[in-house]
């Protein structure tokens, strides 16, 4: 990533493209003995995207000039950042995730997972959790009726109890 990343990237779609790319991988990071041999996932290209919802899904004018990529490089900030915001979240806050996704986006769901679970027994705010089966970080592209499914799901779980104020 470091050769499309600013400041080396030439265009904003050059990074998507990259982006989508690298991200786009799966890992099983404890494979059991006897599972059974998963189909490759069809590309996540934005090229792969039906032509209907392919035009509105990068729109590389509305990345802002300057963007910055922050994961390796601020790495210590982002992460304490990250902790604040998902510990214990102060309104209603949902995460959807393919089990065929990275092995560190996998962690991370796990992590967020545990730390609601925890904030959850101390009368924390309301979270939501839907696992994909079977698709990557690109669930809308791969399985887009699974994908429509959970978020309808998780937003009707999150908006049925008390409405809070913010």
């Amino acid at each position: 990533m470091a050769a499309v990343s600013p400041p080396n990237a030439a265009t904003p779609a050059e990074f998507a493209t990259a982006f989508a790319g690298w991200i786009a991988g799966y890992s099983d990071p404890k494979p059991s003995a006897d599972a059974a041999e998963e189909a490759p996932l069809a590309p996540s290209e934005l090229a792969d995207l039906e032509a209907a919802v392919g035009p509105g899904a990068w729109q590389p004018e509305c990345v802002a000039a300057g963007f910055g990529w922050r994961l390796a490089a601020g790495a210590v900030e982002v992460g304490e950042l990250a902790e604040a915001a998902f510990r214990r979240p102060a309104f209603p806050v949902g995460l959807i995730y393919g089990t065929r996704t990275n092995g560190y986006c996998l962690d991370a769901a796990a992590t967020i997972q545990r730390w609601w679970a925890e904030a959850a027994a101390g009368g924390g705010a309301r979270t939501g959790v839907r696992r994909i089966e079977g698709t990557n970080h690109f669930g809308q592209v791969h399985t887009p009726d699974q994908f429509v499914a959970a978020v309808v799901s998780l937003l009707d779980e999150l908006t049925a109890t008390k409405q809070s104020t913010f």
